[in-house]
């Protein structure tokens, strides 16, 4: 078997934080506030 290393990955610990209601969340498509981020279609912002 191959010991090659092929690829390391570091991913930072995400604290808790503000939440939404459960039915803000399943329209919006996400429950943490943090990664509730713009869109962008062809260079136009969608909410």
């Amino acid at each position: 078997m191959n010991s090659d290393i092929l690829a390391m990955a570091t991913v930072p610990v995400q604290t808790f934080g503000v939440v939404y209601d459960p039915k803000k969340a399943l329209q919006i498509g996400t429950v943490f506030v943090d990664l509730d981020l713009p869109f962008f279609e062809g260079g136009v912002p969608h909410a």
